[in-house]
């Protein structure tokens, strides 16, 4: 990417986190989008592996961690990154060599490839156990004696 041209990837990032910011506002004064909870799980039957992921964000603008958590355990890490996606293209705006810094220590890292995978996997991972404790499959007794589990199996019913 040319540098000149870097300001409109920049100035994107900074308006893409702005509006999520303000979707996730507006439904924090309780104003209900005319949408299902879940698109996926309204047209297929089955939640998405984001199901959750609003309300768990929204749970978290409204300071009640735990129930962000309960929703979705992947809902603080995507706002924290959101957020910081936010912050560092507003900054990159003002001041280019603080955004190739915080490029270079911080995002760069982030998207290698085995970063990627493995957050995936996470994320894919905690899908499946969701899925299992939406549809009552059985588990091994070590998880599902588990608090942890009772914790996912209550999330996932409230999908």
């Amino acid at each position: 990417m040319q540098k000149q041209g870097r300001w409109k990837y920049y100035l994107g990032i900074s308006l893409a986190s702005g509006l999520g910011a303000a979707m996730v506002g507006f439904s924090a004064f309780d104003y209900a989008l005319p949408l299902p909870r879940c698109l996926i799980q309204a047209f297929l039957g089955f939640p998405s592996p984001s199901c959750g992921l609003t309300r768990s964000i929204r749970a978290l603008a409204h300071g009640n961690i735990g129930l962000s958590l309960w929703y979705h355990l992947f809902g603080i890490p995507i706002a924290a990154l959101t957020f910081l996606a936010g912050v560092t293209g507003a900054l990159a705006l003002c001041t280019q060599p603080f955004a190739e810094t915080l490029k270079a220590r911080f995002w760069m890292p982030l998207v290698k490839r085995k970063t990627m995978v493995g957050s995936l996997a996470l994320f894919f991972a905690y899908y499946a156990t969701r899925l299992a404790a939406f549809y009552d499959l059985e588990v091994p007794s070590l998880l599902g004696n588990s608090v942890f589990w009772s914790f996912l199996e209550t999330g996932a019913k409230a999908l």
